[in-house]
């Protein structure tokens, strides 16, 4: 009768083991962004930012940022895990290699029409560092209000 003890024991420590594995372990990465519009801004215009991957893939959906007058601040996170792995604990094969690409600024109105946009790449326009990916110079979108034209 010492088989049902065994038995409920190693089925506690597989179930233990796949629990505390399935989630990845990979780090977030901060992402800062900042600047400022120039012009008259519309009625509850806000800004969209896509985090854009090495793959080509967008971070859906994308992050909304409200706007402080004229300027704005966002931090960003994501994780670094691209992919599950393979094995009964799923450890093998887990990767943490997910790399950002670009930063897509979008400017848009209450119904989501894009007003200005700004590619930024991070090589060139990002300092990263071992904190985060910060921008190296203030973003200037353009807005202009199509109802006082």
């Amino acid at each position: 009768m010492l088989i049902r003890p065994v038995a409920g024991l190693v089925f506690a420590v597989t179930a233990f083991l796949l629990a505390t594995t399935t989630y990845a372990k990979c780090r977030v990465v901060q992402v800062e962004i900042h600047g400022s519009i120039t012009g008259k801004l519309p009625p509850v215009a806000k800004l969209a930012v896509s985090l854009v991957f090495r793959n080509g893939r967008k971070h859906p959906p994308d992050e909304m940022v409200s706007l402080e007058g004229d300027t704005f601040s966002k931090t960003l996170g994501f994780s670094m895990y691209s992919r599950a792995g393979y094995g009964l604990l799923g450890e093998w094969g887990e990767k943490c290699d997910r790399v950002l690409k670009q930063v897509v600024v979008r400017l848009v109105d209450q119904e989501g029409r894009e007003i200005d946009k700004v590619t930024l790449n991070v090589q060139g326009d990002f300092l990263v560092t071992a904190n985060g990916i910060i921008l190296r110079s203030p973003i200037v979108l353009h807005a202009t209000d199509k109802n006082s034209a």
